[in-house]
């Protein structure tokens, strides 16, 4: 532990072991902090009862979960009950902040489209610390704006957190956009993007692509044109029959999914198999497909450059942002299923192509997105705050 470092609180939610995207983000980022020998703790809820209250990962990171007494699994026949819920819920998050907010400096918030973080930031702003709120969503699912989906306690969470806030965490420009359209000034806003975790090495990938993966949620809320990639793989297979796509992800729009798959994709090219090991199937895959109409910043389509993958997505700014314009992998129009598929074509017809866009999306992970240099710009917005 470095003496005279910020101390660290991060309050999350969610949090491993339950699995997520921003879940998996939080528990790097801390993880990084941990390493480089920032005083940092993890602050998350307990939904289950046999998980541990305090646990410290094998690196020695400590993490409390608050009990969480689920009132609507108990009682499943009395309505309104997710109201109380949440005031009981938030009234042990903000006592447990009060109780530990004389340890730390700094409560770093993340999911801020719940709630929860409003609790957490009220109670830390009343105690003397300060506050950086991560945001990850834009568009439709922005996260302030989400929060009216909350019964009575969205409008509060939001007022608390406009007030009471430090600075904001935007994860990339469009983010910063959508936090000034909601009347956050420029001095309040720190850009601070998702990081990824290196690991060993890139794959080697060979000559010619072959296998093809798209890799996230399969849901209403999760807008991606996956239908469209299946159209376009269709198509593709007609001429390179050695070619295969695997769909790996669940959501509300599986069965949807599998459907369509069976229909126009059949003969075992194309795969479905749920949700799945992210590592295993980038270790599988060649390329990776990210075809989406909204992101903040694609978890996915960091950890596909870090892994030296081909990466091919819709050209929405979030994605332009991390695929450094079109020179870190290859960007298409968006809906443009034409592009989309001489994209794919030319990664499997074209010798070398994978490989050279594979080299140039782990260069581009390495310099702007590894983890370790993640923490570090997150450890001097704690300092400035």
């Amino acid at each position: 532990m470095n003496v005279g470092q910020p101390r660290v609180l991060m309050f999350c939610s969610r949090f491993p072991p339950l699995v997520g995207g921003a879940e998996l983000q939080a528990q790097s980022l801390a993880s990084a902090l941990h390493e480089a020998g920032v005083p940092v703790e993890v602050l998350t809820v307990r939904y289950e009862a046999d998980w541990p209250e305090i646990e410290r990962s094998p690196t020695g990171l400590t993490i409390r979960r608050i009990p969480f007494d689920d009132l609507c699994r108990r009682f499943p026949k009395i309505r309104g009950l997710g109201v109380v819920n949440t005031l009981f819920l938030g009234l042990r998050i903000s006592r447990a902040v009060e109780g530990l907010a004389n340890n730390f400096d700094v409560l770093h918030t993340h999911n801020v489209s719940g709630p929860m973080s409003a609790f957490a930031v009220r109670s830390a702003s009343r105690a003397g610390l300060r506050t950086l709120a991560k945001v990850v969503n834009i568009g439709p699912q922005f996260d302030l704006r989400v929060l009216d989906n909350y019964f009575l306690w969205g409008r509060i969470a939001r007022r608390w957190l406009k007030r009471d806030v430090t600075r904001w965490q935007a994860i990339s420009a469009a983010v910063a956009d959508d936090l000034r359209r909601a009347g956050i000034r420029d001095d309040r806003i720190s850009m601070l993007p998702n990081g990824v975790c290196l690991g060993d090495g890139p794959k080697q990938l060979p000559s010619l692509a072959s296998r093809f993966l798209y890799l996230g949620r399969l849901a209403h809320t999760a807008p991606r044109d996956v239908p469209g990639l299946i159209e376009v793989f269709a198509e593709m297979i007609r001429k390179r029959t050695g070619s295969e796509l695997a769909i790996v992800g669940e959501g509300d729009r599986l069965a949807e999914i599998r459907g369509l798959v069976a229909s126009r994709a059949g003969g075992g090219q194309v795969q479905v198999p749920g949700l799945g090991d992210g590592k295993t199937w980038r270790r599988w895959a060649h390329c990776l497909v990210q075809p989406s109409f909204v992101e903040g910043l694609s978890n996915a389509l960091l950890e596909g450059m870090a892994s030296g993958l081909a990466c091919v997505a819709y050209d929405i700014p979030p994605n332009r942002e991390a695929l450094d314009n079109g020179r870190a992998g290859i960007l298409v129009p968006v809906s443009d299923h034409r592009a989309l598929r001489e994209a794919l074509e030319a990664l499997a017809g074209e010798p070398g192509l994978a490989r050279s866009w594979g080299q140039r999306a782990r260069a581009h992970a390495e310099d702007r997105y590894d983890m370790r240099k993640v923490a570090a710009q997150a450890l001097d917005v704690y300092r400035t705050l």
